[in-house]
């Protein structure tokens, strides 16, 4: 990808669908994962059948209605704590978490051999698992959902949980921004605009829409935690602008700092 200048708009335009078909990409194992753990652990019939929400163009774009199709109730009723702690852990912890970590793993050596819609792809998706993470872990730890069912079927505090996992999150949001970043712009050979809408689409994208997910919940806790997102969002957007000189020295030392994480 060396001296491949892409055009700042052309990069825009092409991420938007990329990062639809990511996030098909990061939700639809962990929606699987859950059904087929389900499945193998005798809680469902059938390993694919899965809730598909209304037959919208939003959901479609979103997936914001799919569902594993577990019966959880009935599974608590029958004495499967412990299997339906794991069922829930599959999808987030698993399956996005697994994902995640896979795709920072092969990114030092993948993004500067890969076309630049590839390394925009392993971008995006690397992105998205982590995302999915961070819309469970720390914003809906205390909802009713999958950490929710991990906790209650082990019988853990939720606070445990959040203490123990979300600077994990943390770290990796900070990853993301210190490391990962700098290393597309660089590898991409990204122009001003394009830096500057792929860290706007990133930071609005993790705090703005997957940070909200707790206002969804009727947990009071995970509603803060939304807000909390929310007001991180300027901040991120702002601390992490392509433009500061922390960002551009980052940038400039790209190569050998993504190696040595």
């Amino acid at each position: 990808m060396a001296g491949q200048r892409i055009p700042g708009l052309g990069i825009l335009l092409v991420s938007l669908p990329i990062l639809v078909i990511a996030h098909h990409a990061a939700v639809l194992p962990h929606e699987y994962g859950h059904s087929v753990a389900a499945w193998l652990l005798g809680l469902k019939a059938t390993p694919g059948s899965l809730r598909w929400g209304p037959p919208t163009l939003v959901n479609a774009l979103t997936l914001h209605g799919i569902g594993e199709n577990v019966d959880y109730a009935r599974s608590f009723a029958a004495g499967r704590g412990a299997a339906v702690a794991l069922v829930a852990a599959t999808g987030p912890l698993f399956v996005n978490g697994g994902a995640y970590l896979s795709a920072r793993a092969v990114l030092p050596q993948a993004l500067p051999r890969l076309p630049w819609l590839g390394g925009l792809f392993l971008y995006w998706f690397l992105f998205m698992n982590l995302a999915n993470v961070f819309d469970y872990v720390p914003i809906r730890t205390f909802a009713q959902g999958d950490i929710g069912h991990f906790c209650q079927g082990l019988d853990i505090p939720s606070w445990v949980v959040c203490a123990v996992l979300t600077p994990l999150v943390l770290a990796a949001l900070l990853d993301l921004y210190r490391t990962v970043l700098p290393s597309l712009y660089r590898m991409l050979d990204l122009p001003l605009f394009a830096r500057f809408a792929t860290h706007i689409l990133t930071t609005s994208l993790m705090f703005g829409y997957f940070g909200l997910a707790g206002l969804h919940t009727s947990d009071t806790n995970s509603a803060h935690l939304s807000l909390l997102s929310l007001a991180c969002l300027p901040v991120v957007l702002v601390i992490g602008w392509p433009r500061r000189t922390w960002s551009r020295a980052k940038t400039d030392a790209a190569t050998s700092s993504l190696r040595a994480v």
